[in-house]
């Protein structure tokens, strides 16, 4: 079992890393170093691209506003986006209204969540399968429940008539008389 949660958790961890750099990747445009420094064109080509990955959130503006916000001085003293937003949103507050998609791009950034928390219920399946009732369980078992508990979603998509036919004939313990 521990084996089989180190696999899962390895995995997941992998995956999830992969998936945040690709996000970042999105929302590079937006970083102080990266607007400060970037042409204008660069910056209208990048957040139209991340307009059209966030159509429902940012609207057409949203490339012009990012690239009139990119010429204030201020921006490359920042080192975060968190910086930025805290510049736009708090000391610029007369602004926000002008720079609305902007503001929208930061607090999208800022508030993703890890929606991808499988590693860590890996452990917690764990220990709601081996409970004190199934303290003598098995290892082969306790493995097959676990990652039947972890794959839950994939289980449920699978035939059950299917399953239990094809075990029922490979498990059949009756003998022909002859």
């Amino acid at each position: 079992v521990f084996s089989c949660l180190i696999d899962t958790v390895t995995s997941q961890l992998t995956q999830r890393f992969t998936t945040m750099n690709k996000l970042v990747a999105k929302f590079s445009i937006i970083f102080p170093h990266v607007l400060s420094s970037a042409a204008e064109h660069d910056i209208v080509e990048q957040a139209t691209s991340l307009k059209k990955y966030y159509s429902s959130d940012l609207s057409e503006a949203f490339p012009l506003q990012l690239a009139a916000f990119a010429l204030k001085p201020e921006i490359q003293k920042l080192s975060s986006v968190q910086d930025l937003a805290h510049l736009l949103i708090v000391e610029y507050a007369a602004m926000t209204s002008c720079f609305t998609d902007v503001v929208t791009a930061l607090l999208l950034f800022l508030t993703l969540p890890v929606t991808s928390a499988t590693a860590e219920r890996s452990f917690s399946k764990l220990r709601l399968i081996k409970n004190y009732l199934r303290s003598t369980m098995g290892q082969d078992r306790l493995s097959a429940l676990a990652l039947l508990s972890i794959e839950a979603e994939y289980v449920q998509s699978m035939e059950t008539a299917k399953l239990i036919e094809c075990f029922a004939s490979a498990k059949a313990r009756k003998k022909a008389f002859c």
